[in-house]
């Protein structure tokens, strides 16, 4: 789950487990306390369940679990029937506030994507580093039936029903809080298993608990050791696979702001640099990337990926009503009023290639009008360089282009178009995610 802690806006779901977790401690204590003043744990505990529900909308699908927990506490009474009751009517109103007003439309997924989503869940859940996902699974589901075996021989029988209830109860937890992201999201995210990872973890480690304790294991006193062994090796693969997918994109950092350092930009200078993997275009995120390796708060601009989404290659990259996050965005939101720098990321050799021409698709069709832009290496300026209408002409101006040795890899977002793009321009619409 290397989404969290390491990024601020993918890690809102930990922000919503906080308070989701206390609004369940309360209401527990509010169920065990006869206090005078009992009913501000009440109020306390609904209060926070909202603000988790507000936070992420994860937080509503732990309202089956949660429910589950205090209609099995202790003595049911009609304190339990008012905490359930409070608690429905927050999770309902929010069930009804997400499908009415959905940020996301919901997608019906094949069982291969579902088959795979489970497989990938359990990776990202299990203290089991690297290993083969489907091994995963058939130890830990070993594990944990072993344990179940176990706990139904226990001889106690309030000890056994209190533990066959916490695998209940953290079985509902897991199978509440990931079902609609395998079988119904578009995407399937790290973050997304956050909250049901915790359930998979208490039943694994409930049931190792269980085994350790067994008569012929109980004499080792084997339960820190291989607590102990399991924490290290899991925190381990975790700095591993952390490692793997950010020393990328810190080398990267590394060089923009090495690179980009040596320069002595205008004020309100825009900065393109392309080449960069992996990394979501857009200008807002952007400039925010560009602000902070200057410590320049005047400066803008687009960074993202040659890639083949077909919103890259002749667009409109100066058109400042577009600055969102969907990829038709990725690539424009410049202005043609400040300066304007161009660079290509050669990650290999550490720099960055400054790039001295670019295209500017008008409209999105083949006979729009179009210009090359000369930029100044120096100062920023944009000058008009040619102009022309349509593909033919434009393919035209390159050939001439290439007698000055001027090709069309000189010629930042000049093509040649993909095939997305070729579609795009023909005026067949492309999904925006």
């Amino acid at each position: 789950q290397w989404q969290i802690p390491a990024g601020i806006n993918m890690s809102y779901v930990l922000w919503g487990l906080l308070p989701s977790v206390l609004s369940l401690i309360l209401g527990l204590s509010y169920l065990e306390k006869n206090t005078p003043y009992n009913w501000i744990r009440l109020i306390g505990a609904l209060l926070l369940y909202g603000i988790a529900t507000q936070i992420t909308e994860q937080a509503l699908f732990l309202f089956p679990p949660f429910i589950l927990a205090f209609w099995w506490y202790k003595k049911f009474e009609k304190k339990n029937i008012y905490l359930m009751s409070f608690f429905a009517l927050t999770a309902v109103s929010g069930y009804i506030h997400v499908i009415l007003t959905p940020r996301v439309m919901i997608k019906i997924n094949l069982l291969k994507e579902i088959l795979d989503r489970i497989l990938s869940f359990f990776k990202m859940s299990l203290p089991f580093g690297e290993i083969n996902p489907v091994f995963a699974i058939v130890i830990f589901l070993g594990i944990v039936l072993i344990g179940l075996i176990l706990l139904i021989k226990q001889p106690d029988k309030e000890v056994k029903f209190n533990r066959i209830f916490l695998y209940i109860f953290f079985f509902c937890w897991s199978i509440c809080t990931i079902y609609i992201f395998i079988f119904m999201s578009k995407r399937f995210l790290p973050r997304y298993t956050y909250f049901s990872s915790f359930g998979v973890s208490a039943l694994l480690f409930l049931s190792i608990e269980k085994i350790l304790k067994i008569p012929v294991l109980r004499k080792f006193k084997l339960q820190i050791p291989v607590l102990a062994t399991i924490i290290l090796f899991s925190g381990i693969s975790r700095y591993i696979v952390l490692k793997e997918k950010f020393t990328p994109i810190n080398t990267t950092f590394s060089i923009i702001q090495q690179e980009l350092n040596k320069m002595d930009f205008p004020e309100n200078s825009q900065i393109v640099i392309m080449g960069i993997n992996p990394v979501n275009g857009g200008w807002e995120r952007s400039s925010g990337y560009l602000q902070f390796a200057l410590k320049r708060p005047d400066i803008t601009g687009l960074m993202g990926h040659v890639n083949n989404s077909g919103y890259y290659n002749f667009q409109n990259h100066f058109d400042s009503q577009k600055r969102g996050w969907d990829k038709e965005s990725y690539t424009t939101g410049l202005s043609l009023e400040y300066p304007l720098f161009l660079f290509l990321l050669d990650y290999n050799n550490r720099k960055l290639n400054q790039m001295d021409y670019l295209l500017q698709w008008w409209e999105v069709k083949e006979n729009a009008p179009w210009s090359i832009f000369r930029v100044d290496r120096i100062s920023g300026e944009i000058l008009p360089y040619r102009s022309g209408n349509g593909m033919t002409e434009y393919l035209s101006i390159l050939e001439k282009l290439k007698l000055t040795g001027i090709y069309q890899s000189d010629i930042l977002w000049g093509g040649p178009p993909t095939n997305r793009e070729r579609k795009r321009l023909k005026g067949k619409p492309l999904p925006q995610r």
